[in-house]
C-alpha cells in the first residue's frame, strides 16, 4: 500500500547522504557545492527522521545505496550523512525573498522516509538569479551541522 505524503513538522530533523568521490574532498572535507545541487532546478532528496530515527538508520540507506550505484560506478562510496532540523530550513528568507520548501515525498517507490528540500522564491515575479542560488547554499552549510561520516562495510 502506498504512503501518503505527510506534512513535515517544523519541529522534525532531515538529513542528507553525500558521497565520494564528488561531494568529499580528497582532504576528507565536504564539497558543500557538491552536496546540495540542485540540478536543472530539481529538489534534492533528504531523509526524513521520523521513519528513520537513528543516524544508524540513515547511514543503513547509504550503504544500500553503496552496494547499488557501484554495479555502475565501483569508485561511488557513500560517505555519511549531515542532518538539519525543517523549521529552521524553512524560515530561511534572503533578502530578495528567496527559500526553501521542504516536503514529504515517499512516492515512486523511494520509501515513506524519502523527503525533498527545494529552492523557492517567495516573491512574485522574482526569479533566482545565480548569486541567490550561491546565498542559498552558504545557508545550508550553515544549518547541516550535524555531520556524521560514516564507512560501509561492503
Amino acid at each position: 500500500m502506498p504512503v501518503e505524503a505527510e506534512e513535515i513538522p517544523g519541529d522534525d530533523n532531515v538529513s542528507r547522504h553525500f558521497d565520494s568521490p564528488y561531494r568529499v574532498g580528497l582532504d576528507g572535507d565536504l564539497v558543500w557545492g557538491k552536496i546540495f545541487e540542485f540540478m536543472r532546478g530539481e529538489p534534492e532528496s533528504l531523509v526524513w527522521r521520523k521513519y528513520k530515527p537513528t543516524i544508524e538508520e540513515v547511514h543503513a540507506l547509504g550503504c544500500e545505496r553503496q552496494v547499488k550505484i557501484r554495479e555502475r560506478k565501483p569508485e561511488w562510496t557513500y560517505e555519511g550523512a549531515a542532518t538539519a532540523n525543517v523549521g529552521q530550513i524553512r524560515n530561511v528568507r534572503t533578502a530578495r525573498g528567496h527559500g526553501f520548501v521542504v516536503k514529504h515525498e515517499p512516492g515512486d517507490g523511494q520509501g515513506a522516509h524519502h523527503a525533498e528540500i527545494s529552492r523557492e522564491s517567495f516573491v512574485e515575479n522574482r526569479a533566482l538569479e545565480p548569486a541567490d542560488k550561491t546565498e542559498l547554499l552558504f545557508v545550508l552549510e550553515r544549518l547541516f551541522v550535524d555531520v556524521d561520516m560514516h564507512r560501509c562495510r561492503n
